[in-house]
């Protein structure tokens, strides 16, 4: 992260990721808002459960293709990202022919709705995605976030715009389906174009190989993914209804949307970077403590503030109706608080070569994982929360200490990179709490404490950070400061990205 021009581009393109998650969230906010008081908690649990079985059916998601185009910097590498596309496009025709066809399975394992067809759809958006690992990875390789973050603002616009109209227009559970599938070619021409890159002819099969050797273990952990992340939605489904996934899916939702959003920016500008630096284990170790560092510094407060104000927030974003989400949101909380920090561990093993080690882990962790679900379930949904918060919580800390390992750092390491903002968002939120109880006491509604307790909890923050200064704050200034200092040229055509040779 200390390479020369490496860190100052990398900086400099957190600011406008920052801007495309922050904006991107409040835009779905405000859209959600709009639409929990025209939809039915069944109806965001019908696409909500559509989503989790497409990620089944498909399995290897897009089979680490871009990942491996990050990574690889070889001679011939151009060969390899024109294999690696044609590869991932095979894989992923295979996958929309497997979801197609186990459709009426599905429709008659759950009731089916308007389940069938809205997975029908999705698996078009699915394909679409597909097409564009490829360019994006060629983008995010030339550290060019700042492209796809001014692209991916306008699309979140014109998604929540449309889903809004929709929504008013009566059609349903199809404001939440048609606004992606009519957007996400959109999005695909826009990153075909900023990339310059076009896939060619012919198929380089015999690059597959080299290709799968990197992406095999990636595929073996998609494979399972969607059983640890996703398989209790579909255990919520079976048991309680749609109705159900409804409340659980949005707990779901706004407990990742902090550490998942964040989390993703980082890890889009840090991967290229250290990428590029590999092989200067000094570097490797100082760059993975930074971003540790940094994530804790913004996620710890969001998510904690988050779970003090969730008896707020939640009938004031969605509705009185949607209040049984309460519960649900703070269990979910305290694994996204570890998973904030410990997700990039992942990235470890693929910057160092070693995704292999990530595909054991998920293979050790899930048969904890389908256990918990199974004990949970005798609770109904709480029950499942709470048994896949402590599954996927101590998961997430061995993942991190064999992550840590293989950069030569121990998980104290990791631990002191995150006490700082750890102590100062505690404090901020007891504080915030004991607040938020005498403003309710003094007969305030949710919403006015809502009002209150935001910046209340910014502020106890910001004078937290300012008198203990903990590691991450200067990277976090540093970003701030090119974000409010960056000039976008909307109009002026960006350069294609060069392929290697």
């Amino acid at each position: 992260m200390s390479g020369p021009g490496v860190a100052e581009r990398t900086i400099a393109n957190a600011g406008w990721l920052l801007a495309r998650r922050v904006s991107g969230n409040v835009i779905r906010l405000v859209a959600i808002a709009v639409l929990a008081r025209h939809l039915t908690p069944a109806q965001f649990g019908v696409v909500a459960l559509a989503q989790v079985l497409l990620q089944f059916i498909t399995l290897v998601g897009e089979a680490g293709t871009g990942t491996y185009v990050i990574y690889d910097d070889g001679p011939g590498r151009e060969r390899r990202v024109h294999a690696a596309f044609w590869l991932n496009l095979v894989v992923t025709l295979v996958q929309c022919a497997v979801c197609l066809a186990v459709l009426p399975l599905v429709g008659r394992f759950f009731d089916p709705g308007h389940l069938v067809p809205v997975l029908a759809a999705l698996v078009a958006v699915f394909l679409l995605r597909q097409l564009a690992i490829v360019p994006e990875a060629l983008l995010q390789r030339a550290l060019r976030h700042g492209a796809l973050a001014k692209r991916d603002i306008v699309v979140d616009l014109l998604s929540a715009a449309a889903s809004v109209a929709l929504a008013f227009s009566g059609a349903g559970v199809w404001s939440l389906v048609v606004p992606s599938l009519v957007l996400e070619p959109v999005r695909l021409a826009i990153a075909v174009a900023m990339s310059g890159w076009r896939p060619r002819l012919p198929f380089h099969t015999g690059e597959w190989r080299g290709v799968l050797r990197y992406t095999a273990p990636l595929m073996g952990s998609n494979v399972l993914i969607p059983v640890t992340n996703d398989g209790d939605t579909l255990v919520v489904g079976k048991l309680l209804g749609a109705a159900a996934v409804g409340y659980y899916n949005v707990a779901w939702q706004l407990a990742n949307l902090v550490g998942r959003n964040i989390t993703a920016v980082v890890a889009s500008m840090t991967m290229p970077a250290l990428a590029l630096l590999r092989g200067d284990d000094d570097r490797l170790r100082a760059g993975y403590l930074r971003m540790v560092s940094f994530l804790a510094l913004v996620c710890f407060p969001l998510l904690v503030g988050m779970a003090v104000v969730a008896g707020d927030l939640i009938p004031t974003v969605y509705g009185p109706r949607w209040e049984p989400a309460v519960g649900l949101l703070r269990i979910f909380v305290v694994f996204t608080l570890v998973r904030s920090v410990t997700s990039p561990s992942s990235m470890v093993y693929n910057v160092t070569g070693r995704p292999d080690i990530g595909l054991r882990v998920v293979l050790w962790t899930t048969p904890l994982y389908v256990l918990a679900v199974a004990v949970g379930s005798r609770w109904d949904a709480t029950g499942i929360a709470a048994g896949v918060m402590v599954a996927r919580t101590g998961g997430a800390i061995v993942d991190t200490r064999l992550a840590a390992r293989q950069i030569g750092l121990g998980l104290r390491a990791v631990a002191g990179a995150v006490r700082g903002p750890a102590v100062i968002a505690t404090v901020m939120g007891a504080a915030v709490w004991v607040a938020r109880q005498g403003m309710a006491h003094a007969g305030l509604g949710a919403p006015a404490r809502l009002l209150l307790s935001v910046p209340l909890g910014a502020a106890l923050y910001a004078v937290g950070v300012a008198v203990l200064r903990p590691a991450g704050s200067d990277d976090l200034m540093r970003s701030l400061r090119s974000m409010a200092g960056a000039r976008p040229r909307w109009l002026r055509t960006a350069p294609a990205v060069q392929e290697p040779v």
